[in-house]
């Protein structure tokens, strides 16, 4: 069984790479698949 903090772990690096996203790009488009 997989633990609940690997969960964690995936959620927050999906997380900040949405955000990064978010940063770096300004198109919406761009935005709305990074945030997905």
């Amino acid at each position: 069984m997989i633990p609940l903090s690997w969960y964690l772990l995936v959620s927050v690096l999906m997380l900040a790479c949405g955000l990064v996203g978010l940063l770096v790009r300004r198109n919406f488009i761009t935005v709305l698949m990074s945030v997905e």
